[in-house]
């Protein structure tokens, strides 16, 4: 699962359910909650019953027990949060944010 600034690694094996409702998050074995802000709890979700966040648990929840029918939640692993840094889009942000404040700055100073 990923965030903004932070990528989960969870093995199958580490999985215990997929939260039915409200924001989407993963239930580890040991009790352990993994979410991500792109599905989290928000006002007009709450109002329209998460409809996007409802796919994609329906689609980990497929995905969960065809592991388990497979027995790939018998293979071993561990589970790992890393920080990411999405480079690409902070830079065209920052890039932006920039333009639009420069083309202000010039504007103001030729008028």
């Amino acid at each position: 699962m990923t965030s903004v600034f932070v990528q989960h690694d969870v093995p199958w094996s580490r999985v215990r359910s997929i939260k039915k409702s409200g924001p989407l998050e993963i239930v580890l074995r040991d009790g352990t909650v993994v979410g991500s802000v792109q599905f989290g709890e928000a006002l007009l979700g709450e109002i329209f019953g998460y409809r996007t966040h409802r796919r994609h648990r329906r689609l980990l929840q497929e995905r969960l027990d065809r592991a388990r029918r497979d027995r790939l939640d018998e293979v071993p692993g561990s589970y790992r949060k890393r920080w990411v840094f999405p480079a690409v889009p902070v830079l065209l942000a920052a890039a932006g944010f920039l333009l639009c404040f420069s083309i202000m700055f010039f504007a103001d100073v030729m008028s």
